[in-house]
C-alpha cells in the first residue's frame, strides 16, 4: 500500500491498486487507519455491495441492516429520517417460525423522566444470551439475572418518576484527649431516584422467595428492604399474587396516565434530567442532551412481523447539536 499525507488538509490516503482509504490526520498518528486497510483490502472484510442495497433501497437519511442470524428470518433494515424537529424510526423484523412475542396492554405515567416496560422473552431468544453477558448484566443489576426472567413471567415496567434531592447522614467516630469516643455526623445533599420497579407473572413468588434465600432482602420497620438498590431506600413487597414491587421510599405516582399494548416500550423526558447532574457525564454528552426533549420507542406485532418506531423530539428552546 502506498501512503500519502497532506499536513494543509489533515488527510491521509492510503492506495491499494485501484481501491483508496481515506482518514485523518489523528486517525493515522493512532495507526487506526492502517489496521482499518488491512482488514479491507488484505483481508477483504466488508460488507458485500448487495447487501447494502437493502440500506440503498430503503431511501431514507439514516438505515442500520439487521443481517440474519439465529432468529432472524431474513435481514431488516431500521430506517431514520429528520426535519428540524424530530426524527422518525421504523423498521420490521421478521423472525424466524418458533419466535413470537406476547404484547401487553401497558399503562404508564405520562410525565416521568422515563417509562421502559417489556414483555418476557420467549426462551428461544432469551437462550441466545451467553453465559458471560448475564453475569455481566447481573453484576449491574447486583442480582442474579436469570432468578428474575422467568419463563412464567408475563411483563416488566420500570417507572423512574425522576431524581429527586434528598439529605443523607453519615455517623463517623473519634476520640477525645481522655480517649472516649465521639460520635461525628455529617449530612451530604444527595440527589435519589424515584422508582417503581413492578414485576408481572406467575413466578413472583419463586422471585420473592429466591431474593430472600439470597439476602437480597432485610427486614426493617418500614419493610423489605431491597439490598441490591444503593443509591436510595427501597422496598420490597407482593403487590397481589402474580405482582412482585420495588419500590423507593422517595416514589410517588403520577395521577395521569397513558397506555400502550406493545411487546416493549421506552418513553423518556430528558429534558426534566437535572441541571445538576448533567455535569458528571462528558462535554459532549451534555450537548447531545440538552437538544433533545423527548424519545420514544416501541415495538408490536404486525402480521407475523414485530415493527419498531421511535420518535426523537427536539428541544424547541435550545439550537440543535447539529443541523436534523
Amino acid at each position: 500500500m502506498q501512503v500519502y499525507v497532506s499536513a494543509e488538509a489533515g488527510l491521509c490516503m492510503l492506495l491499494n491498486g485501484d481501491r483508496v482509504l481515506l482518514g485523518s490526520i489523528a486517525v493515522a498518528a493512532d495507526h487506526c487507519i492502517e489496521k482499518v486497510a488491512t482488514e479491507l483490502f488484505l483481508n477483504k472484510e466488508y460488507v458485500a455491495r448487495s447487501t447494502l442495497q437493502n440500506n440503498t433501497a430503503a431511501k431514507s437519511h439514516f438505515t442500520v441492516q439487521l443481517l440474519r442470524s439465529d432468529f432472524l428470518q431474513e435481514p431488516a433494515v431500521i430506517k431514520a429520517n429528520f426535519n428540524k424537529h424530530r426524527i422518525t424510526i421504523e423498521g420490521l423484523l421478521n423472525f424466524k417460525r418458533g419466535v413470537s412475542f406476547a404484547e401487553t396492554a401497558f399503562k404508564y405515567p405520562v410525565n416521568s423522566l422515563a417509562t421502559i416496560g417489556f414483555t418476557q422473552p420467549p426462551a428461544s431468544v432469551y437462550n441466545l444470551f451467553s453465559n458471560s453477558y448475564k453475569t455481566t448484566i447481573s453484576s449491574w443489576l447486583n442480582f442474579d439475572m436469570d432468578s428474575v426472567f422467568l419463563p412464567q413471567n408475563k411483563n416488566y415496567t420500570i417507572d423512574l418518576a425522576g431524581i429527586k434531592p434528598g439529605i443523607d447522614s453519615a455517623i463517623s467516630y473519634t476520640y477525645d484527649d481522655n480517649f472516649n469516643q465521639v460520635e461525628k455526623v455529617v449530612v451530604n445533599n444527595v440527589w435519589e431516584p424515584s422508582f417503581n420497579f413492578t414485576l408481572t407473572g406467575e413466578a413472583v413468588e419463586r422471585v420473592y422467595e429466591h431474593w430472600s434465600r439470597t439476602g437480597k432482602l432485610e427486614a426493617t420497620a418500614a419493610g423489605k428492604l431491597f439490598v441490591p438498590m444503593p443509591f436510595v431506600r427501597s422496598y420490597c413487597s407482593r403487590l397481589n399474587g402474580k405482582q412482585l414491587g420495588v419500590i423507593s421510599s422517595n416514589y410517588q405516582p403520577s395521577d395521569s396516565s397513558g397506555s400502550i399494548k406493545c411487546i416493549f416500550f421506552c418513553k423518556m423526558m430528558l429534558s426534566a434530567i437535572p441541571v445538576a447532574l448533567l455535569k458528571y457525564l462528558p462535554d459532549e454528552m451534555v450537548k447531545a442532551l440538552s437538544s433533545v426533549g423527548s424519545v420514544e420507542l416501541n415495538a408490536k406485532n404486525e402480521g407475523g412481523t414485530v415493527r419498531i418506531t421511535g420518535i426523537v423530539n427536539k428541544r424547541d428552546d435550545i439550537p440543535l447539536l447539529f443541523n436534523w
